[in-house]
């Protein structure tokens, strides 16, 4: 199964790492890990975040592998607005299956600015899974 795991730059993401890892996984699964980093008005601040994001995306992935030998893990930093960026890679990539975090403080919001994760869901090409993200979860298993 193809699965796209979308992070973002927060803490959280270690639970959503460590919460698919724990899981089995077949040898044949793919699993793409992205994180998205919104666009900034200033280059260089653009630049700086860009290799701030490759950073920590990459520590974060040599550290999933390690607890996921044999599973083909690849991954991007994406740059816009996260759920577009996010629905855009699931198409281009056929993934079968998106993960995503979500904190659950969605509450009730005018349409324009629905949740990420709602989007996702009411547009995804493919299944949808979110991972509840809650202070129990939140730091499990963090380094």
């Amino acid at each position: 199964m193809k699965t796209l795991i979308a992070l973002d730059g927060s803490l959280h993401s270690e639970s959503i790492l460590n919460m698919v890892a724990e899981r089995h996984w077949e040898k044949s699964s793919l699993l793409r890990v992205v994180t998205v980093v919104g666009n900034c008005p200033q280059w260089d601040e653009q630049e700086q975040n860009l290799t701030q994001a490759k950073v920590i995306l990459e520590n974060r992935i040599e550290n999933f592998k390690k607890r996921l030998p044999g599973i083909e893990i690849s991954s991007a930093v994406l740059e816009g607005r996260a759920s577009e960026e996010i629905l855009k890679e699931a198409k281009i990539w056929l993934a079968e299956k998106i993960i995503i975090g979500s904190h659950g403080d969605s509450g009730i919001r005018p349409n324009e600015s629905d949740s990420m994760a709602a989007e996702i869901v009411n547009e995804a090409p493919c299944a949808v899974e979110i991972l509840k993200i809650n202070r129990t979860n939140a730091f499990k298993g963090a380094n």
